[in-house]
Formats: structure tokens, sequence, C-alpha cells
């Protein structure tokens, strides 16, 4: 496993102390539409750790080949000759239908009867359907078990970043999953909150006493997400959140496998996208190219046997993929203002400009959003590791293995939530205490929070209520995330109970 710098190591180590025994320890996982990042923390300071090929991130792959499940690097080498038998389960968390989407995966989906997608695959000899939430539990048990063999021991205890965009039944759905690898999810983060955790607790310049508000870009490969953060000394408050949805490496990706594709169908006469083996070498081409172009003016590539005995090639010049993807470098801007917009900043009042991500690398991302920030970028973070490390930071600063400095992280929440009372004693048919009453707490509200929310009730003395939590204002569309029964209510005829949502 690599070791942090000498500045880093001292400086978390007086961040926080173990008190749980030498081999305790807090898992933070970057869980990527392609690849994945372990960070832990343990005694020093907090470690990236390496995968078995000595890598640094890990395919964010689950594969069945026969009778074998693969997992990570394994997975990806049976992608290539087996597609359909392949899946990222990040993708299929969350969407209401195997048709939505976009790009469509090459491995058979299902419409499940609550909503859900799941994959159908051949294992054992038969065909079975798996869920997203088994697939990514899947995933995260071989992220773990990778942690555990560097660590050395059993690591339990996780913070999983997850996108800020992500529903209340997605991050239900990522909390199952993590139960069902067998850890315990100290709490989800989200990715921008991640980063500027690692940022703030490892740049010395933000340990001042005033307030700083510090832009992260996360260009990735599924999208570009856009957080403003305020952050000064013990105390990361987290202001705006803006997503450019499909505005990452993977939409590059198509473009170039659209295009090429039709070029050789001009050149060849075959179509390289009617199977699936050939799609997925020319899209792995297709990024490989990308990646090249983000440090040269020109590439090229060529497969042996794409389609039959059809050898096929292209090139593509740097100018040529700037204007294929002028329209998400405009998604990218309109984030950045939307970010601007929901901080209530001018450019001016920004501090710095952080960016991440792998899809940042290309030269074009960074200018476009040096140009919505009126400032240059900065990349004073790991592009790839630093959400990691900031999770495996928020993990040590809720275990109670570590002895931590007090250090607030507080997100926002900018769906709302819907708070329901109801009783039922007396009976309504008696007219007095039944029904239910909304609350909502719409707006940007940041979490942890407190926030009086008032009940009336008709009788006096103690009055049993039930509390359901919704997502969103339009509590009656979404399930309850959280039911409560409270006693021991007053004789008062209004009430103005004090609700906690946590982080």
């Amino acid at each position: 496993a690599s070791s942090p710098s000498p500045r880093m190591t001292t400086r978390l180590f007086c961040l926080f102390a173990l008190v749980g025994g030498a081999r305790a320890g807090a898992l933070g996982l970057d869980v990527g539409g392609s690849s994945s990042v372990i960070a832990v923390a343990r005694r020093g300071g907090v470690d990236v750790l390496v995968n078995e090929a000595t890598e640094r991130s890990t395919p964010s792959l689950v594969g069945f080949d026969g009778r074998r499940r693969r997992l990570g690097l394994s997975a990806s080498a049976t992608r290539s000759r087996s597609p359909e038998d392949v899946i990222a389960p990040k993708r299929l968390v969350g969407p209401k239908s195997a048709e939505s989407l976009q790009p469509r995966p090459a491995v058979s989906l299902k419409t499940s009867g609550d909503g859900s997608v799941s994959a159908e695959v051949e294992y054992c000899g038969q065909r079975r359907t798996f869920t997203a939430v088994q697939l990514f539990a899947m995933l995260l048990r071989h992220l773990a078990a990778t942690a555990e063999r560097d660590h050395g021991s059993a690591l339990r205890e996780a913070v999983i970043a997850v996108p800020h965009r992500y529903s209340a039944e997605q991050r239900q759905a990522v909390l199952d999953a993590a139960r069902l690898a067998g850890l315990r999810c100290l709490r989800l983060l989200s990715e921008g909150a991640a980063a500027a955790l690692d940022c703030a607790l490892s740049r010395p310049e933000y340990t001042q006493p005033e307030e700083r508000a510090v832009a992260f870009v996360d260009a990735g490969h599924a999208a570009t997400q856009v957080c403003i953060a305020s952050i000064k000394q013990g105390q990361l408050r987290m202001l705006a959140h803006a997503d450019a949805a499909d505005a990452g490496g993977e939409a590059l990706d198509e473009l170039l496998l659209r295009h090429f594709a039709a070029e050789i169908e001009a050149r060849h006469g075959v179509d390289a996208l009617a199977g699936a083996r050939s799609a997925e070498r020319l899209r792995a081409a297709c990024e490989g190219l990308r990646r090249v172009l983000s440090a040269n003016r020109e590439a090229s590539f060529s497969l042996e046997c794409l389609v039959g005995e059809t050898d096929v090639s292209g090139c593509l010049t740097r100018a040529q993929l700037e204007e294929m993807a002028a329209p998400l470098l405009g998604r990218v801007r309109e984030a950045c203002c939307a970010a601007l917009r929901g901080a209530g900043l001018e450019p001016r009042d920004v501090y710095s400009v952080e960016l991440l991500g792998g899809f940042s690398r290309m030269p074009a991302v960074g200018e476009a959003v040096s140009t919505s920030f009126q400032m240059p970028t900065r990349r004073s973070l790991n592009a790839e590791e630093a959400v990691a490390r900031g999770a495996a930071l928020a993990a040590a600063l809720s275990s109670r293995s570590f002895r931590a400095k007090e250090f607030a992280v507080c997100e926002c929440l900018s769906a709302g939530y819907t708070f329901e009372w109801a009783s039922t004693h007396p009976p309504p048919a008696a007219g007095a205490g039944g029904g239910a009453v909304a609350s909502d707490l719409a707006g940007r509200v940041d979490a942890p929070a407190r926030a009086p929310l008032p009940w009336r009730s008709s009788v006096e003395g103690t009055v049993p209520l039930t509390c359901e939590v919704r997502a969103g204002c339009d509590g009656a569309a979404s399930p309850a995330l959280l039911r409560a029964e409270l006693k021991g209510g007053g004789g008062s005829q209004r009430r103005r109970p004090l609700v906690r949502r946590g982080g």
C-alpha cells in the first residue's frame, strides 16, 4: 500500500488517534461508474490501497463466467470476450426501467415489479437474475476484502461516497447493499463533501478561522458534479450542489463510438455495433483514444478482425474531439453557474476552484470551468483519490475506534422532506385528535440540523403520535423513509417538537 507524504501523515495523526487497538481501521469507499478507489483510516493517517495488480483503482465491474463469479480486474478481463455477462452495478442503482439506461449495456436487463432493474446472466449452468442491490453488494464485498488483505484484519466500518443527486430510494439501495456485504455503513457522504473534507483537513491554508468558499468540480465517468463549500477551522459546510447529468467521459466515449462506427461502415461496409463483442472492443478503443488526446494533439487506433476478418483503424485530432464535446462542455458551464446561483455567490467570492475526476484531464473541461468561475483552476488534490480519502476521514470522525478532534461536516439537502403527524387517540370517529397533519421542510436544509415542526392536538394530556418522514414535498407520492411512535406528549394545544435529521 502507498503511504501519504510525511506532512500528511503528521497532520492526520494529530487529527485522530486509535482507541480500538492497533489493528482498528475504517474504510472510505468511492465506488465510481467505471472504477473504485479504496482508502482506509488507521494508525498514522489515511492510505489509498492497491489491488492484486498493485493498481490504486479497481474496475467497478461484476462478471459471471460459467461457474465462477468474477469481480474487479477479473471481470474487466472477461468483458472483452463476454460483455453480455459483465455488469457495472452502480449503473443499475436507481433507474425505474431498463429502457431508461443510456447507453444500454450489453447485459440482459429486466424491470422488476417494484420498478427496480435486475440483470439476467448465465451462471452455474442456468440463467440467473440478480438485483441491483445484490450486484452492488458483491462489488462492495470485493473492495472490502481487498482492503482487509492489505490491513491484515477485518474491516467492518465504512463510509460510502455517493452522488449528491441520489434519491432516498437510491441511498437506501446502497445501505442495503452494504448490509449484505457485511459492512456497517457509518454514513453516506456526498462525493463533493468527501472531496471537500479531504481538502479541508490536508491543506494548511484552509485551517484558518475565516471562512473561504471553495468550488469542487468533479468531472467523472458518468456525470460532472459541481459543489461549493464553505471551509474554516473545525467546520465544513456545503453551500450548493449542481449536476451536469450525462456530461462525463462515458457520454463522450459514446459520441466517439457512433462517429467511428459510421466511418467504419462507410469505409468497409460492416456494422461494428451489430455484435456485442465488436461494439465493446470499439468502445474500449474510443476510450483509450480520448485519454491519449488529453495530453496529445492527435491520436489513432487500430483493431484487427473487428468484424469477421475486417481490420479497422481510425484517427482523431484534439480539435475534432473538442468540437464533438461542445454540447457536453456547455452543460458543464451551466452546472457551474447553477452552483454559484444556489450558493448565492459571485465568481469573485470564490477563493479557489479544484478540479477532480478523470474527465477533467481533458484540457477543454478545465477551460470551461475556468471561464465559468472567472479564475484559473487548481489541482492541489489527487483527482482520482480525493473522494475516497475524504470518505475515510469521515469514517474516522464517525467511528468509535478513533478519538478525533471536533470537526463539523454539514451537508445541504435541497430536495426537502415532508413530516406527517397522525394521532389515533381518541379515534377519528370521536371527533377529536384524529387525522394527519403534514409539515414541509422545503428548500435548502443543512444536515445534521434541527427544525421546529408544529402539530396540533385537540385533547389534553398524553397523546400518542405517529410520525412519517418522506422525501420531497409531495409526501404521498414517495415511500416513507422513517416511521416513529412518539409517546408522552404534554397537554398543551400546540406542540413544536424538534426533529433531528442526521447526515
